[in-house]
């Protein structure tokens, strides 16, 4: 692991890179200094120089990249913000598609609900804002002793808003609570956790059972610092509802489907931030959010659809900003309890090829997406596999293969798919099923919102279903997603898939790790579990007067570094 790896940036495209593992860049002061970067959109929010800085591995199984020191711009931790802060009045209002069920990063691993309590609630370590890079936060610096033993050195004189201590304590609280969690267990299989010793009041050891190279990237999706009494005493639900943290804002005020009130710590242990109030407003139609940033009435506008983008170009008062996504839309068979036509792969392989993917990019999404080729990884992701070719637009070979098939004269296919949780899933839900219909496919549609939408997934009662699913940039949770006995797993990929998923998982060399992530992808393109659809890059509407704001690869809000005029 002596090697590293390089940035090898193509306008927007990071063509290489290893999922948590890159150093991540310097952000600036969260009391707005000079340093200040501003979006541009132009990428992932870099410093300008292609190469990553070099960090010391203490083990094999720490990529040469990774900063852990916290001492470089790897840190990300901005400078101490000045104590004049506190006489700031300054108020941000960011407007949102939808409120929360809850603010217990135990219970959820939605970006948009961590959109709000990563204010509240601060991570151990931290995906940087490309989405690859792992730097440390609460964790002062981490190292791993050996092949299954993490070290966390944390940052002293840190309390919670309730007064509890953050220390090594609370941290073996919050991993084991992590752990256990069945919203992770996608992340950290059942065999890998062991334990977390107290070594000191500021020193935690992480073990583990075996090797698991993406236990970091775990910690950076699943590692926010909880409040061991606090949680304790009124349970998982009731934090979720009223959450308490470390970080520069507390919760003020929720009044459930209008608004979410954040005040501003003024006792953060990096100094007061320099906005006093923000309020998260839930305003679910896209053109009602477009039209109150363009009033005025809010400061930010999440998650826009692209019919905004002339628009808020041509506005004096607003920006667009856009930022290459990781959100992947793609229409999952259910080969279980779906058609019996699922079960062959030349029906899922002819609908592959019905649908013109890059039609829809140019149409619905005036060119502001990808089109996902042919595998679950998208192209800047480590595990990506460039052997693999997107499924062309050929409507005679789809047909050719259903009646190769024994489907001739079509079969019957409900497709379920979201609407207004994401920009545009309901026009693409309806253009993909126009698709199908075309090669003889009976098509029953059933758009849903997305509270019943994922009540019937967690039932096992959704069928075949088009969404946006968005993971954290670390292969294994993107390719361990589809093993056997998954909660996503819809159609069985086999043993071999989930046996290279697992093999890769143990494997500490970056070469290893990505031969059998190919092979994997290569798996599920020749058998494919879902229809591959498309990528949106993310759009938001920014007042001219937000100073600071940095879109993230992985679409959590992060206020740390924004300032307003």
């Amino acid at each position: 692991m002596g090697q590293h790896w390089k940035w090898l940036l193509t306008g927007m495209s990071r063509r290489r890179f290893v999922g948590g593992a890159l150093a991540a860049t310097l952000l600036a002061a969260c009391g707005g200094g000079e340093s200040t970067p501003t979006a541009t959109g132009e990428g992932s929010g870099g410093s300008g120089g292609e190469t990553a800085p070099t960090a010391t591995a203490a083990a094999p199984t720490v990529p040469a990249n990774i900063d852990t020191s916290g001492s470089t711009n790897g840190g990300l931790v901005p400078p101490k913000a000045p104590e004049s802060n506190l006489q700031s009045t300054k108020q941000l209002t960011v407007g949102m598609s939808l409120d929360p069920t809850t603010l217990n990063p135990v219970l959820t691993t939605t970006a948009a609900y961590q959109s709000i309590y990563a204010q509240i609630l601060e991570q151990l370590v931290i995906f940087g804002p490309d989405g690859g890079s792992v730097s440390p936060w609460l964790a002062e610096s981490f190292e791993w002793v050996d092949d299954t033993t993490l070290e966390l050195r944390l940052r002293q004189g840190i309390s919670f808003t309730n007064g509890e201590p953050f220390d090594a304590e609370s941290v073996k609280f919050s991993i084991d609570a992590f752990a256990a969690a069945k919203a992770y267990a996608f992340m950290i299989p059942p065999d890998v956790y062991k334990e977390t010793e107290v070594v000191d009041e500021y020193t935690a050891r992480v073990h583990l059972n075996r090797p698991y190279a993406p236990f970091i990237g775990f910690l950076a999706r699943g590692g926010a610092a909880l409040p061991p009494k606090y949680y304790a005493e009124v349970g998982e639900d009731a934090f979720g509802q009223q959450p308490i943290g470390t970080g520069p804002f507390v919760l003020a005020e929720w009044v459930k489907d209008d608004h979410i009130t954040l005040k501003r710590n003024d006792d953060y242990w990096n100094g007061p931030h320099p906005v006093a109030t923000v309020t998260y407003r839930v305003i679910p139609e896209d053109t009602a959010r477009l039209a109150a940033l363009e009033t005025g009435e809010i400061d930010l506008a999440m998650l826009l659809p692209v019919s905004a983008l002339n628009r808020l170009n041509a506005s004096d008062t607003v920006d667009a900003v856009t930022h290459p996504g990781l959100r992947k839309f793609a229409l999952h068979f259910d080969t279980k309890t779906g058609p019996e036509a699922l079960k062959d792969k030349r029906v899922r392989i002819a609908l592959n090829l019905a649908v013109d993917k890059q039609a829809i990019v140019d149409g619905i999404f005036q060119g502001a997406a990808d089109p996902m080729e042919g595998q679950w990884e998208a192209r800047q992701e480590f595990g990506f596999n460039p052997n693999i070719s997107m499924f062309p637009y050929d409507v005679e070979q789809a047909k050719a293969l259903l009646a190769e098939a024994g489907y001739a004269d079509g079969f019957d296919l409900q497709v379920t798919y979201t609407v207004g949780r994401y920009p545009q899933d309901k026009e693409l839900g309806e253009i993909v099923c126009d698709y199908i219909k075309q090669v003889g496919v009976n098509v029953i549609q059933r758009p849903l919102e997305y509270g019943t939408f994922t009540s019937l997934r967690q039932e096992g009662t959704l069928g075949s279903h088009q969404w946006g699913l968005l993971l954290p940039p670390e292969p294994y949770f993107n390719y361990g997603n589809f093993v056997q006995g998954s909660a996503y797993e819809t159609h069985d990929l086999g043993d071999e898939y989930s046996r290279l998923v697992d093999e890769a998982s143990r494997r500490t060399d970056l070469d290893e790790q990505l031969a059998l992530y190919h092979q994997a992808a290569q798996i599920m393109h020749d058998d494919p579990p879902m229809l591959f659809l498309v990528i949106p890059q993310d759009i938001y509407g920014v007042s001219k007067r937000v100073r600071g704001f940095q879109p993230r690869t992985d679409q959590v809000l992060w206020l740390f570094t924004v300032d307003v005029d």
